[in-house]
C-alpha cells in the first residue's frame, strides 16, 4: 500500500485528524509526500461531504475554521486534505533528498490535479471513517494555496474543471518560473470556465527574475474580470509575500466565499469574453456525436506534402509539409496550416491563379508540453475569423491577425480538425477521433466574395 506511517489522533477542534507518509506508485512513481487528512466533528457525520484540499498542508487554523463554518451552513460537511510538494529521496549512498516543488506546483498542465484525483483520493477514501463518503460533484470539490501552491491550486480548476470548481490562492505565483506568466493571459483568451475564485496579494509582495507578485496578480484580476469569472479580490496594503495565507479572518471570509450559496446554486461564469461571445451563446456545450466531420467548402488549390497545387499543378513550395488549407472570405488569400511550425500562414492569390508573399498570419499559443507546434486544420467563418485545429484548443484569429480565442473540447484534448457544418454547427475533431458539434453564432462562407468582417481585439 501507498499510505505509510498512519496515525490518527483527536483535534482540539473537535474532530479527528489523519496523518501519514504517501508514496506515489501510480501518477507520480518514486515521489513521497506528507498528507494530513481532517475529519470534521462527528455531527457531519455518516454521509456525502465535501473535499478541499491545501497545497501548503494543513494549516494551524483550518480545522478551527472549517468547524465553525460548516456549523453555520457556510460550507458543506468536509473532509481537509492537505499535501506538500513532492519530492524524491535519494537513491545512492551520500546523496540528498530533492525537492520537486517548482516542477510540481509552478509548472503548467494536469499533473499534479491528476495525482490528487487519480491517486491520492482513492488511497484516503480507505481510510475513512465507515459511512463516509466524498463527493462526486465538482462543485463540491475546492483548492487553495499559496505562492507556488496558489497558482498550482488555480491550475488544478483550470486544468481539470471537470474536478475542481473552487478555489483560494494566496501570492500566485504566475511568475516566469515555468510559464505561469502566461496564465493571465490565457484567462482572457480562452473560453471561460465554472472556477470561484478568492485571490489575494499585498502591494510589497515578492519581486524578483521571474517576476513581480503584485503586478502579476493585480494582471491576473483584471484578467478574471474581463473573462467573466466569479471572483473575489482582497489586496493588502503593505503586505508582504503570503500576507494572509495562515490568518483565521482572511481564511474565513475566503471560504465563506468559494462556498457562498454551496447548497442551491452551482458555480457558474458572469459572462463570456467578448470574442468567445461571438462565437458561442452561454450555456451552450459542445456533444459528442455520431455525424461525420463536414466536408470543406470547394477550393481550387490543393496540397500534396509541402507542395500547394492549382487544379493539380504546382503553383508554390511550402518550406514544411502542408496540413490543411482555406480561401480567406474576400477570396484573394489562401490561409496556409502546417504542423510543423506555430504560424499559419497567408499567401496572396494572384490574377494568374499564382501564389505569392506568404508572411505568418495566425500566431498560435502552444502547450507546456507541446509535441504539435501548429494546426492540424483550419477553416474560416463569413467574416474571415481563421479556426485553427491545435493541441490547446480550436484557436480563432481575426482577419487582421490577432489572436484572440481558444476555445477546448471537453477533457481538453488536442483538436485534429475544424468545420462548419449546414446546420448552424461548429464541429471539432480531438486527437482520440471522437467528433463533437456545438451551435454557433457565425457561420461559413457561401463560396460568394465577402469583405472581411470580425472585429480585431
Amino acid at each position: 500500500m501507498s499510505i505509510r506511517n498512519l496515525q490518527r489522533q483527536k483535534h482540539p477542534a473537535g474532530g479527528e485528524m489523519i496523518r501519514f507518509l504517501h508514496h506515489s506508485e501510480k501518477v507520480k512513481p518514486g515521489t513521497e509526500r506528507p498528507v494530513s487528512v481532517y475529519i470534521p466533528g462527528a455531527a457531519a457525520l455518516p454521509g456525502e461531504m465535501a473535499v478541499h484540499f491545501s497545497t501548503d498542508g494543513t494549516r494551524d487554523c483550518e480545522p478551527y475554521v472549517t468547524e465553525k463554518l460548516i456549523a453555520s451552513g457556510a460550507m458543506p460537511p468536509t473532509v481537509s486534505i492537505g499535501v506538500t510538494a513532492a519530492s524524491y529521496p535519494a537513491t545512492l549512498p551520500g546523496g540528498t533528498t530533492r525537492s520537486v516543488r517548482s516542477p510540481e506546483y509552478d509548472g503548467l498542465g494536469p499533473s499534479f490535479a491528476n495525482y490528487l484525483i487519480d491517486d491520492l483520493l482513492p488511497e484516503i477514501r480507505t481510510i475513512l471513517p465507515e459511512g463516509l463518503t466524498i463527493s462526486e460533484s465538482p462543485d463540491l470539490h475546492a483548492i487553495s494555496g499559496c505562492s507556488s501552491g496558489g497558482i498550482c491550486a488555480w491550475n488544478a480548476c483550470w486544468e481539470r474543471n471537470d474536478y475542481f470548481r473552487r478555489c483560494t490562492i494566496y501570492s500566485p505565483t504566475f511568475s516566469s518560473f515555468r510559464g505561469g506568466d502566461s496564465l493571465p493571459v490565457l484567462m482572457r483568451k480562452y473560453e471561460t470556465k465554472p472556477i470561484r475564485c478568492y485571490l489575494t496579494v499585498g502591494n510589497d509582495d515578492m519581486r524578483n527574475s521571474a517576476g513581480d507578485w503584485y503586478l502579476e496578480a493585480m494582471s491576473a484580476r483584471e484578467a478574471m474580470e474581463y473573462a467573466g469569472y466569479e471572483f473575489a479580490f482582497e489586496l493588502f496594503q503593505s503586505g508582504c509575500h503570503g500576507i494572509g495565507s495562515c490568518d483565521t479572518p482572511v481564511m474565513e471570509r475566503a471560504q465563506r466565499f468559494i462556498w457562498k450559496d454551496w447548497h442551491i446554486r452551482k458555480v457558474g461564469i458572469r459572462h463570456f469574453p467578448p470574442r468567445v461571445a461571438d462565437i458561442f451563446t452561454p450555456g451552450t456545450a459542445w456533444e459528442e456525436t455520431g455525424d461525420p466531420m463536414p466536408a470543406a467548402p470547394e477550393c481550387p488549390y490543393s496540397f500534396r506534402g509541402s507542395s500547394i497545387l492549382l487544379n493539380g499543378k504546382p503553383v508554390a513550395e511550402c518550406p514544411w509539409p502542408v496540413s490543411d488549407m482555406a480561401l480567406s472570405s474576400d477570396r484573394w488569400r489562401l490561409y496556409v496550416a502546417t504542423k510543423s511550425r506555430r504560424f499559419v500562414y497567408a499567401y496572396a492569390i494572384l490574377p494568374d491563379g499564382s501564389l505569392a508573399d506568404p508572411y505568418p498570419h495566425a500566431h498560435l499559443h502552444l502547450k507546456d508540453d507541446l509535441t504539435v507546434p501548429g494546426a492540424s486544420g483550419i477553416c474560416i467563418d463569413s467574416g474571415d475569423r481563421l479556426y485553427a485545429a491545435t493541441e490547446p484548443g480550436i484557436q480563432t484569429t481575426s482577419q487582421q491577425g490577432e489572436t484572440n480565442t481558444i476555445l477546448p473540447l471537453p477533457g481538453n484534448p488536442a483538436v485534429t480538425a475544424v468545420a462548419f457544418g449546414g446546420d448552424g454547427m461548429l464541429y471539432a475533431r480531438s486527437e482520440d477521433g471522437k467528433i463533437w458539434r456545438r451551435p454557433a453564432l457565425t457561420k461559413a462562407p457561401d463560396g460568394t466574395v465577402q469583405p472581411p468582417d470580425t472585429p480585431p481585439f
